[in-house]
């Protein structure tokens, strides 16, 4: 066999050999990414996979949350303000019982006031 022959056998391995590893490298990084989504989500991995209709899909629409939750100014609640929403949030939950529409009203308005006050 002449020696081009072996050049051109050497350069065809060498390329399936990289596109094996490559190929390798990128299952393990999705793998790796949809392991670190699975455990970040929960169970909302797992609905947004089925009401997306595939895991790729699903994976992108989580990660774009992800970012743009990165890009909020979120701030810690202070002490006093935790205090004061706790309690809020008690007498909420005992209004349920009697007041169970009034309660879920309250309920919202309370949540719309923390997101506010975290940014």
């Amino acid at each position: 066999m002449e020696t081009w022959m072996w050049v051109v056998i050497a350069v065809a391995a060498v390329v399936v050999i990289a596109a094996v590893a490559l190929w390798l490298w990128d299952n393990q990084r999705r793998k790796k990414r949809s392991d670190r989504l699975q455990r970040e989500f929960g169970q909302e991995y797992d609905r947004t996979v089925d009401r997306s209709g595939g895991r790729k899909s699903a994976e992108a629409e989580l990660m774009d949350r992800q970012q743009r939750v990165q890009n909020m100014d979120i701030r810690p609640l202070s002490e006093a303000e935790l205090r004061r929403f706790a309690d809020r949030w008690h007498s909420t939950q005992a209004d349920f019982v009697d007041e169970p529409g009034g309660a879920v009203a309250q309920a919202d308005r309370l949540v719309g006031e923390v997101m506010q006050a975290r940014g």
